[in-house]
This record gives structure tokens, C-alpha cells and sequence, in this order.
């Protein structure tokens, strides 16, 4: 049996190793119909793989959506971590070594936590901002497609 690979220079080879069919790139919505399966977008350099196993750099509509899930459970964490600081506030003479450390911990876990999933919101919302410019210039582009045929 035939690897990917070879199956991809098999095709290569043959000269019939081009998208058949309207694909767009995944940074600016260029269509790469008619483009090797393997290559760089003309309009912005954005390396794709287009093959139907390995999409890679290829625009997929079902991918586009606002992180709200991920944005509730960056405050969630960042909430039990101030709420834990301001609970136990008044209350640290009070407390043994061993449960002050424990607060400690789970302050600074909850925390990290927020930190790392608001980096994660922001990168997720950037993604989200690019798919959307994309769809709006894929949909001109399949209007121009529409009026042509």
C-alpha cells in the first residue's frame, strides 16, 4: 500500500496535481483552484496543503467562532483566585502553616490558569477576527464566480 506521500508525488508526477475545485487560502481567502495541492498562496505567501487528509493553510468554514466558552472560564479561574485572596484576607494569623500554603497554591494555580487561557481568549479572538474578513472576501469572490458562469 501506498503512503501519502508517495501517492502525492505519484500524482505530481502525472501532472494532474492541481485543486479541482473553489479552496480558499486560510490567511487572506485567495481561491486556489487550479494551484498545486502543495505551494504558497500567490496574494499572501501562506503555505497550504490541500490534499483532503492533510488540509493544512485551507479555510474551513466550520471553524469560525467567538470563544465564549473559553472567555467564561478565563474570568471563572481569575474570580476564584481573587475571591480565595479576599476571603481568607482577614483571616491568615489565624490560619495553620500548612493551610496558608494550601490557599497560596490555589491562589496562584487559578491565577496562572486566567493568565494562560486570556492569552488563549485573545489569540482565539484574532483567529476569529481573520476567518471573518475571510468569509466576507471568499463571499465577493464566489458572488464574481457566480456572475462569470
Amino acid at each position: 500500500m501506498l503512503s501519502h506521500d508517495e501517492l502525492d508525488r505519484l500524482v505530481e508526477q502525472s501532472g494532474d496535481g492541481v485543486i479541482k475545485k473553489s479552496l480558499y487560502c486560510a490567511r487572506c481567502g485567495y481561491n486556489l483552484r487550479l494551484l498545486p495541492y502543495r505551494y504558497n498562496c500567490p496574494e499572501c505567501g501562506n503555505r497550504y496543503y490541500a490534499r483532503a487528509l492533510r488540509r493544512k493553510g485551507i479555510f474551513m468554514e466550520d471553524r469560525a467562532y467567538l470563544p465564549i466558552a473559553e472567555c467564561l472560564y478565563a474570568t471563572l479561574s481569575g474570580t476564584i483566585g481573587v475571591g480565595l485572596l479576599l476571603v481568607c484576607d482577614g483571616q491568615w494569623s489565624t490560619m495553620v502553616d500548612g493551610m496558608r500554603l494550601f490557599i497560596y497554591c490555589l491562589v496562584t494555580a487559578s491565577l496562572v490558569l486566567s493568565y494562560i487561557n486570556t492569552r488563549r481568549v485573545f489569540r482565539l479572538f484574532l483567529e476569529y477576527k481573520s476567518r471573518h474578513r475571510v468569509i466576507k472576501h471568499i463571499t465577493v469572490q464566489r458572488r464574481e464566480e457566480a456572475l462569470h458562469d
